[in-house]
């Protein structure tokens, strides 16, 4: 189908308007700024990270860790000053709950500015894991390893190497003001664990496309031709060549990038035959918005061949009716 570019704008326009209270958040947690007792920045006590970059180990103590859980997402930043071999820094970890890594930065300070090294595009886990992960939001404890290279924002033929530990306690929750969407899966096949940004838009003709960027390198579409909420039916079928309610499966092919716009270029992304069945579970009222959620069973086929038969991609998407 034929997606009205203009439109389009518009429509994530009024998609930033709804997750504009999250990215606020996101700047209160980790701007430069901030202070330190601000609601949702509180600083932890009795935490401590231990962080070894490019073979030169760095202690950051309890008044160098803040960030707290908003949305199901875990935002934490261990910062440090300036000490024998090291430069000042911030290192930032964005994390899902089930410990999913999404971003990564870590900018160091020196007399003349910072220099920004980041995760990779689209493929996070391409060069930085994490390990041991455990969360308790009840008890407000986070505790991971973490291991891995970032690449200078703009140029990754500069990377900086980090790993090291991280125990945090007393670690706080937001309340989270908007419905949450995602996509997930997982399998010994394949793992999909999608960005907690996600982009949605619509045309003239009220065809939807709900995108999601997995933090392994995928991307998936479901492209509708009406609101799934006002939809009588709980099953879609799809095959190959529909043209309407479809699903549609890409992998990230370009160069490795790292920078702040995670700008798509269609070039970068190869995009495979798909067929299946798109499940309705369940419509409801979330933080004001109305949420569907449903399953896929995906068979995903190259020149023929079977690819991936992905049964259950569990998904979450916002009505835009």
């Amino acid at each position: 189908m034929k997606f009205d570019h203009n439109l389009e704008i518009m429509s994530c326009k009024r998609l930033m308007a709804r997750v504009l209270p999250i990215f606020c958040f996101f700047l209160l947690v980790f701007g430069a700024s901030c202070s330190s007792s601000n609601e949702g920045n509180e600083r932890t006590e009795e935490s401590r990270a231990e962080v070894n970059i490019n073979g030169i180990t760095s202690t950051v103590e309890s008044n160098g860790i803040s960030g707290n859980e908003n949305c199901n997402t875990i935002f934490l930043e261990l910062s440090a000053n300036a000490t024998g071999q090291l430069q000042g820094y911030r290192l930032r970890f964005e994390i899902a709950k089930n410990g999913a890594l999404q971003r990564v930065s870590y900018r160091e300070f020196n007399n003349s500015g910072s220099s920004l090294f980041l995760t990779p595009n689209f493929n996070p886990v391409s060069s930085f894991t994490l390990t041991n992960f455990i969360y308790n939001a009840a008890l407000g404890y986070l505790e991971f390893d973490f291991n891995g290279t970032l690449f200078l924002e703009g140029n990754s033929t500069v990377n900086k190497t980090l790993s090291g530990h991280v125990k945090v306690k007393n670690f706080t929750s937001a309340p989270c003001q908007i419905g949450l969407k995602g996509l997930t899966y997982n399998s010994n096949e394949l793992k999909l664990h999608s960005f907690a940004y996600i982009v949605t838009t619509f045309n003239l003709n009220s065809n939807q496309i709900h995108k999601f960027y997995s933090n392994n390198g995928y991307k998936i579409y479901i492209n509708l031709s009406s609101d799934l909420w006002n939809v009588s039916s709980n099953e879609i079928l799809f095959g190959d060549n529909d043209s309407n309610d479809n699903v549609d499966f890409y992998a990230y092919i370009g160069p490795l990038l790292a920078d702040q716009l995670q700008q798509v270029n269609p070039s970068d992304w190869k995009k495979y035959t798909t067929s299946g069945t798109l499940f309705i579970d369940n419509k409801y009222i979330e933080n004001g918005d109305k949420m569907i959620s449903g399953r896929i069973n995906l068979t995903v086929k190259e020149n023929g061949s079977i690819l991936y038969m992905l049964n259950g991609v569990a998904f979450r998407i916002k009505s835009m009716d």
